[in-house]
């Protein structure tokens, strides 16, 4: 099968104590070890003017930065795992893990989302917000710990060149994660269309004869091009809803996939300063984990 290229996994982390394990932590480290890739740890010193020449202040902080990033690692990295790279910048945080995708040739980054205040809207933290914004690799959003084997993934698609790009990156997570013991039932993947509720009531036969037919070409072009996902089951489903956010959202809250996969649009000068309103939508209010993939690796 020919696979994405996944030889290098980057995580931030802030030092913050957490209450039991990092599940960010530990869900990139476990990622790294299923997918044979590298880990690499940043971490980003936020204070103080950030160019140089340091103030003394600041440059014993960078050094304790650096020591306290070692203590917590040995406290809180998995048993047996080894990290590729353990560095710590001076700047705001999403800066320094862009520009450490960039210096390490990340292949992709492993975030922690966060709820801020009573709402009950999962908002992503101004970081992670941020990141997605400025990086052009794939980035997995953790919500909790990921379990592997994966045993269901959603994907939705437009049948737009983004959207088969996030095709082929499920299906590829799909046979690579969902790898288990002989015996174990397929990896189920949905891929789901949205459509207008009108257009199907107006059209009642448009779901059989054009999208579902339209849906299992996408697929089979998908595992052409990844020389078969065998080992996937893959379902294609119409969904009727007015916004395909809420489709998709509702649908996950029903299935309760493992992970939720879904391209991301704009790039080049604008440095994707949207992500997609349905990819940005879904990423903010799933409640499991979301991989959010750039039109390109590396623009």
């Amino acid at each position: 099968m020919q696979n994405q290229t996944i030889r290098s996994i980057l995580v931030g982390v802030d030092l913050a104590v957490p209450e039991g394990p990092d599940a960010v932590l530990s869900a990139a480290a476990r990622l790294a070890a299923a997918l044979d890739a590298d880990l690499h740890v940043v971490h980003a010193v936020e204070s103080g003017p950030l160019a140089p020449p340091l103030l003394p202040s600041l440059a014993q902080e960078m050094e304790k930065a650096r020591s306290a990033l070692d203590l917590y690692l040995d406290l809180h990295l998995p048993e047996g795992v080894a990290t590729a790279s353990r560095h710590v910048g001076l700047g705001r945080a999403h800066e320094v893990l862009a520009d450490r995708v960039g210096a390490m040739e990340i292949d992709l980054v492993v975030v922690g989302a966060h709820r801020e205040g009573p709402m009950p809207i999962v908002m992503l933290g101004t970081t992670v917000d941020r990141l997605l914004r400025t990086v052009s690799v794939p980035c997995w959003i953790v919500r909790g710990s990921v379990e592997l084997p994966i045993r269901r993934l959603v994907t939705a698609t437009d049948f737009s060149e983004m959207s088969r790009r996030a095709l082929d990156w499920t299906l590829d997570l799909a046979h690579r994660l969902g790898t288990a013991t002989p015996g174990d039932p397929p990896v189920e993947v949905d891929v789901l269309h949205v459509a207008w509720p009108a257009a199907l009531r107006d059209d009642p036969d448009r779901e059989r004869s054009i999208l579902l037919p339209n849906l299992d070409t996408e697929i089979a072009s998908a595992r052409h091009r990844a020389g078969g996902a065998q080992a996937v089951m893959t379902h294609p489903r119409v969904l009727a809803a007015v916004d395909p956010s809420r489709g998709i959202l509702a649908h996950a809250a029903r299935e309760k996939p493992d992970l939720i996969v879904l391209g991301t649009h704009g790039r080049g000068s604008m440095a994707r300063a949207i992500l997609g309103s349905v990819a940005s939508i879904v990423a903010r209010e799933a409640e499991g984990d979301v991989l959010l993939v750039p039109p390109t690796d590396r623009s």
